[in-house]
């Protein structure tokens, strides 16, 4: 009945079918489509890594080895940030030396980064300080490519003596990598990055900002608004449902024509003995077959012919659009309309047969 029913309607009403499924199709479309340009802006705002690191500035200041380790143990233990490596870099008096940390707090104790490590490991010979070295503060190195030291050897710097344990063919012969907690006492400091695991938010910030500026340090300037908010505001469900219900009150319009148009049927139904509640289940299913063949037909049309020219615009869409996004998406849009449907067929099925035979 409900099939013989929608393909009726489908060869008395050719042209407001047309009409009705050309204007679902589009609009389907255009939600595929805002909702990939929203996406790739998002990306793009996030992709710089810098995006998720808070840098300072130690030009000038008369810094401990201690102080930093405060301030990462306070930034984790108090204030529950998610750090996957602290970068931190001193020079020599002469300039002739880059001392650098890659390290990480966790679990109470100071290491050498895992991230940085899985990076650097194919490129290494030796060993990075382990955590031991970094809570006794050993005078441990390791070099970059072109010394001529090795395993072993002693490098004065700064007039301390250091054991090389390693050599990074990933660093150049004036990089040198050394633990915070042992960098020379008569080095320049130079730059403290925390890295987050995600992005940083407001508070966040303002948090950082605090610890520099109890030990001297200058804040970079925190380019992006609110990273975690602005994420968010973008979200896939949130955007997709905005783009739908805009749809929808297009919709609206074309369905309540429709039923206005279908009200003497309604009425031949009723004097026949159907009630008015299977009346809307059959409004509703036609409906449900009508988006089935939308979402299907919609789809289709996205992938094969808006979204190939999409990737010369918009360099993320491969990661934007999934299995999950053309499920979610045209769940969203289905609800939508069938809400709509269904508050229609049911507003009709309420009216006496005097009122629906009063066609205007």
């Amino acid at each position: 009945m409900l099939v013989k029913n929608w393909i009726s309607f489908l060869k008395k009403q050719k042209g407001l079918f047309t009409i009705l499924m050309i204007s679902q199709i589009f609009s389907l479309v255009c939600i595929y489509f805002v909702f990939g340009i929203f996406q790739n802006n998002i990306y793009e705002l996030v992709d710089n890594e810098d995006t998720r690191s808070l840098n300072a500035s130690l030009k000038g200041c008369k810094i401990q080895p201690s102080q930093l380790k405060d301030v990462m143990i306070r930034l984790v233990d108090e204030n529950g940030f998610s750090i996957a490596n602290c970068y931190i870099r001193a020079e020599s008096i002469d300039k002739k030396w880059d001392y650098m940390d890659r390290c990480q707090y966790k679990d109470g104790e100071f290491s050498y980064s895992s991230i940085a490590w899985e990076n650097m490991k194919t490129g290494m010979e030796g060993s990075m300080p382990d955590s031991e070295q970094y809570e006794d503060a050993e005078k441990v190195v390791v070099l970059g490519e072109g010394r001529e030291e090795k395993i072993g050897d002693t490098l004065i710097l700064e007039g301390e003596r250091y054991q090389v344990i390693g050599i990074n063919v990933m660093e150049s012969d004036t990089e040198l990598e050394i633990p915070f907690t042992a960098f020379p006492e008569n080095c320049k400091w130079m730059d403290f990055h925390v890295m987050l695991e995600q992005l940083p938010t407001r508070t966040q910030y303002e948090l950082f900002c605090n610890e520099m500026e109890e030990i001297g340090a200058k804040l970079d300037e925190f380019y992006i608004r609110n990273n975690a908010d602005l994420k968010r505001g973008y979200s896939m469900i949130g955007v997709s449902i905005v783009l739908a219900l805009l749809a929808g009150g297009n919709m609206y319009m074309v369905y309540r024509y429709i039923f206005h148009r279908r009200r003497r049927e309604l009425v031949i139904y009723a004097l026949c003995g159907c009630s008015k509640v299977r009346a809307r289940r059959m409004f509703f299913g036609e409906i449900f077959l009508n988006m089935i063949l939308v979402i299907t037909i919609g789809t289709l049309l996205f992938r094969l012919f808006v979204y190939p020219p999409m990737q010369n615009w918009f360099r993320y869409l491969p990661v934007i659009y999934g299995i999950k996004e053309y499920l979610i998406i045209p769940a969203i849009f289905l609800v939508v309309i069938l809400s709509i449907g269904y508050r229609l067929s049911r507003n009709m099925s309420k009216q006496s047969i005097v009122e629906l035979r009063k066609v205007g």
